[in-house]
């Protein structure tokens, strides 16, 4: 098989396999770093997400009303069995000693996983008639990279595969230099800048230096809602003994993980730990803006109904919620000559401030000919009207004036 056949295949194994043990080696870190609960509550805490999460799959039909109550009463067992299992802790471990732990376990992954890929696994299946490949060790994978990079020294590809090579086996330093040369090739490239920063630190056993807190800051130039950017910065920052930066930079890695549909417990769990042992106060949650709502109408007349009315006859066009004041969260008027029109209702049509279109989940909609000019229907008037319908995100509605007002 030639290197030119596989390469495609291999390079798309590669990636997917470095990034995931990427993930793991932050993720040990992230573990270790955070100190070790010291508060009775912690227990509750996990009892209330893991309830909060049963009740989501009760909802979404995952669990059966059947099962739910049995399944409420395991989780609260095992949340009491837990919590008397951590009262009866002899010596709680330390943040040093989990960090190191970590950084063992960090290492010794990669440095088993890819020997012993590289010796009974293979990126791709030899072509029919080709003879097995041979397994590259990683010292074979290195050679093989430095190779390439001679004969292609600006290809930042090769350089990647072999910054990812020497993290994998514990060469920090190498690998170091490896991403250096990297971000040379392919600048302000925040994945690249942070894969630095871990390999800095790594090489200082954990600690983030002024170099890599630099190349986390450009990072989150480049991507300022980056989760991981973030998460790193809140721990560099608590590293210089600067709490309440840390504690901003977990805030956002916060707000950056629900814009992105990521879980946030774990983040949430560090966010009031660093404020409890730090004694400062958290700010209130902030309520979640309503979002912006309209409703797009199609109005028109049946021909059956067309009488002999002035074209300036006044035609109203309203929204009132399901539930809530009778008082419209949205008016519009215009002559009966515009028929037929499109309109659309938001909060600008409001009539009072408090009571708007975006306050309700759900409203019905009505379009009156009035004889009188009012808008209170009186007997005679024409309208239709249809609903309930929610305020956002529903195109255009066809909203027909049909009936007479007895």
């Amino acid at each position: 098989m030639t290197p030119d056949s596989t390469e495609p295949t291999t390079l798309v194994f590669w990636s997917v396999a470095g990034f995931f043990l990427l993930l793991v080696m932050l993720r040990l870190a992230r573990a270790a770093w955070r100190p070790a609960a010291t508060d009775h509550m912690a227990a509750q805490r996990v009892y209330e997400a893991q309830r909060s999460a049963l009740a989501r799959a009760g909802a979404a039909g995952e669990v059966t009303p059947e099962q739910l109550p049995a399944l409420e009463q395991e989780l609260a067992r095992a949340t009491l069995d837990d919590a008397d299992r951590a009262t009866t802790q002899v010596k709680p471990v330390s943040r040093t000693e989990r960090l190191v732990l970590a950084l063992l376990v960090a290492i010794m992954v990669p440095a088993i996983a890819v020997p012993v890929y590289l010796r009974y696994g293979s990126p791709a299946p030899p072509a029919a008639g080709e003879a097995p490949a041979h397994h590259m060790s990683p010292a074979d994978m290195i050679a093989e990279l430095e190779k390439r990079i001679a004969v292609a020294p600006e290809d930042p590809e090769p350089q990647l595969w072999l910054a990812r090579v020497h993290m994998s086996t514990g060469d920090y330093a190498k690998a170091v230099k490896a991403f250096e040369t990297v971000n040379r090739l392919m600048p302000e490239q925040a994945p690249i800048l942070l894969q630095w920063a871990d390999a800095l630190a790594m090489q200082a056993e954990g600690h983030i230096d002024e170099q890599a807190t630099s190349l986390i800051h450009q990072a989150l130039a480049v991507e300022p809602d980056n989760v991981t950017g973030l998460w790193l910065a809140g721990v560099a920052a608590e590293e210089a003994g600067k709490p309440q930066e840390a504690l901003g930079y977990l805030q956002r890695a916060r707000e950056a993980s629900v814009a992105a549909d990521l879980p946030v417990a774990e983040i949430e769990a560090q966010i009031s730990e660093l404020a409890a042992r730090t004694g400062q106060a958290l700010p209130p949650p902030q309520e979640a803006a309503p979002a912006a709502a309209s409703l797009t109408l199609e109005v028109t007349l049946d021909p059956a109904l067309a009488a002999d009315l002035p074209p300036e006859t006044t035609v109203f066009v309203l929204a009132k919620a399901v539930a809530g004041p009778p008082m419209p969260l949205a008016v519009t008027r215009f002559p009966l000559s515009a028929l037929p029109k499109i309109v659309t209702l938001d909060d600008s049509m409001a009539m009072a401030p408090q009571l708007k279109l975006s306050s309700a989940k759900e409203v019905m909609v009505t379009a009156r000919i009035s004889r009188s000019g009012d808008a209170v229907a009186k007997a005679g008037d024409l309208e239709g009207g249809l609903g309930p319908v929610e305020p956002q995100g529903n195109g255009t509605l066809k909203l027909r004036i049909d009936r007479v007002v007895p």
